[in-house]
């Protein structure tokens, strides 16, 4: 949706505002620090994997957002939620590719410079 007070380029999801992510956050940071940290969530290989290629997922998700917006404007305004759970799930596999990529084309290797053991 369309809005004057968002700094986001006047773009804004329905439903997904900043207390829905604050609450989602604040369940799952109070979930790992009450069990043990080997729980199984933490530790499986999709985990590790996303671990790894982090500092991409960091780096390119605004850029993506901010790319991938002017395509789904008109989709979302006509269709709210729908809308929102498609643009969300496109930003999330655009952003998982690109920071693979990103990891095993540019990371890794500059990893290895500084760390020959990695």
């Amino acid at each position: 949706m369309l809005n004057n007070n968002n700094c986001f380029s006047g773009f804004s999801l329905p439903y997904f505002n900043d207390e829905f992510y604050a609450i989602l956050f604040a369940i799952l940071i109070l979930s790992v620090s009450r069990k043990r940290v080997d729980n199984k969530l933490l530790r499986n290989p999709f985990t590790n994997y996303l671990g790894r290629i982090s500092y991409g997922l960091y780096m390119y998700h605004w850029l993506i957002l901010i790319l991938l917006i002017p395509y789904f404007k008109n989709f979302i305004k006509s269709y709210p939620i729908c809308g929102s759970v498609i643009f969300y799930i496109a930003t999330l596999f655009t952003t998982v590719v690109v920071s693979h990529f990103s990891y095993y084309k540019f990371d890794k290797h500059f990893l290895k410079k500084k760390n020959p053991n990695h």
